[in-house]
């Protein structure tokens, strides 16, 4: 035999074995690597990401990661109540959702890629307790996924479907399940989101709501923390509520798009659509078709409102614990109303921290430009479109945020059947018309409103006019 050949086989198959030893223990390495840096990078606040274990061989890693609310970051932010105690910020630790998995390294044993890994979402132990008495199901969801070479990430999460019953046989909850896929370059920078659910029914003796199916898509680009590109999109089939066999509301196809993009001075253009086709009591006589909402907000300073939004974000912290039931605040009712308190005491001191942040949005002259309100009601078309921006504010405003609303410029062209005006106001509109705030045909009145530092026009008229019977 060729001594070649034999020789070139030799090679071939030391390498195959290098590869299977030292292989999955340096890919394990890079994802271990890979992990720990997107637990400093990827997770923003008010959410935290805690690593409670990473064992691993050379084959395999086993992790579990506890992604919770971070209470503490209350007080690193400006504005925040600073005297947060430690019992406070401990309060936030016991609500969380525990992400374990086992991961199997490459190139071979990872379905050659870096690695291949299954796991499983779990609740805080007593609440993980209550959902698998209501639901039946061990865990929360599971996930399944693969690492690429250089670090990226390609996972499934599952909800599984459910039946909940409810509380002396008064109803019962059918979830069908949710599933979501989500894709990520190493540094969690870009990341592209599809989540799918069939839709779920409640049904009591004496109603039944169904939520048909549904799609979101999101495309998301990280510019900076807590600054996003994105490009979303969101579809529902319909929800439908009956009282035993006759109609309580219907809704009927409703979408959502969204897109913002930033510059290379980090100023964000927002638009957003929604659309349904049709929403009402089921009755065709009373049903409003064909609701748009199309709008575009200009000259956004992404910076500082990044950082307004993570204040905002924190102090909504002890309102999620209450919801979440965490034993370091109070349960129900009184430990919403309680938690609302603590953001209302808080929210003027955190406008007052922020007010250098508001003035650099303002200067910048963000304006919303409103493509199309528009609805199809059963009586005739109702219409709006115009603009709204920030004018002339002075530097005394700041310190009475309700001085801002006299800064407002707007402008808006209205159209919407007389009809839909209480028959008390006819005499009213029909005096408008006549004394020109409005125009009428075809049952359809139309007019303009302007508002500017203060004071207001109908189709240049005054409106203090108008209401003054002038």
């Amino acid at each position: 035999m060729n001594k070649l050949l034999i020789g070139g086989g030799v090679v071939l198959a030391l390498g195959v074995v290098a590869s299977a030893l030292v292989g999955p223990n340096y890919l394990g390495g890079k994802i271990e690597a890979v992990t720990k840096a997107q637990l400093v990078s990827a997770v923003e606040k008010p959410f935290k990401a805690e690593l409670v274990k990473y064992e691993r061989s050379a084959r395999s890693s086993e992790v579990e990661i506890k992604l919770g609310l971070d209470t503490s970051c209350m007080a690193a932010n400006a504005g925040a109540d600073k005297s947060v105690a430690p019992a406070a910020e401990e309060a936030g630790n016991d609500v969380f959702v525990l992400y374990r998995a086992h991961l199997s390294h490459g190139p071979f044993a990872g379905g050659l890629n870096a690695a291949s890994y299954t796991g499983e979402l779990l609740l805080p132990p007593a609440l993980q307790a209550k959902y698998e008495e209501a639901t039946g199901q061990k865990v929360l969801a599971t996930v399944t996924g693969t690492y690429g070479f250089t670090g990226s990430s390609n996972e499934t999460i599952t909800i599984p479907k459910f039946d909940v019953k409810m509380e002396k046989e008064t109803g019962k909850l059918q979830f069908l399940g949710a599933t979501l896929n989500a894709k990520s370059d190493a540094e969690g920078k870009k990341i592209t989101l599809f989540a799918n659910m069939p839709g779920a029914v409640f049904e009591s003796k004496d109603a039944k709501v169904t939520v048909g199916a549904g799609d979101f898509v999101a495309k998301l680009d990280r510019v900076a923390p807590g600054i996003w590109g994105s490009e979303s999109s969101v579809k529902l089939k319909d929800i439908i509520a009956m009282s035993g066999d006759k109609p309580m509301f219907k809704l009927e196809n409703f979408t959502f798009s969204g897109a913002n993009t930033l510059d290379s001075k980090k100023m964000m253009t927002s638009n957003v659509k929604m659309a349904i086709a049709k929403i009402g009591t089921g009755d065709s006589k009373k049903e409003y078709t064909n609701a748009v909402y199309d709008f575009v907000i200009n000259n956004l300073a992404a910076e500082p409102m990044a950082r307004i939004s993570a204040v905002q974000n924190c102090s909504m912290v002890p309102l999620l614990n209450a919801l979440l039931g965490s034993k370091g605040v109070k349960s129900g009712f009184a430990g919403l109303a309680e938690s609302s308190e603590a953001i209302n005491a808080n929210s003027e001191a955190t406008f007052k921290a922020m007010v250098a942040d508001y003035k650099l949005i303002a200067a910048a002259k963000p304006n919303i430009d409103i493509k199309k309100v528009s609805v199809m009601t059963p009586d005739g078309l109702i219409e709006v479109n115009g603009q709204l921006k920030l004018e002339g504010i002075l530097e005394s405003d700041w310190a009475m945020p309700m001085m801002l609303i006299q800064r407002l410029d707007a402008t808006a062209q209205l159209k919407f059947p007389s009809s839909l005006m209480p028959e008390a106001m006819q005499l009213m509109v029909t005096k408008a018309v006549t004394d020109g705030f409005a125009t009428q045909k075809d049952k359809q009145l139309s007019t303009t409103l302007k508002w500017s530092q203060g004071k207001g026009t109908l189709n240049g008229k005054p409106i203090e006019k108008m209401l003054s019977g002038g």
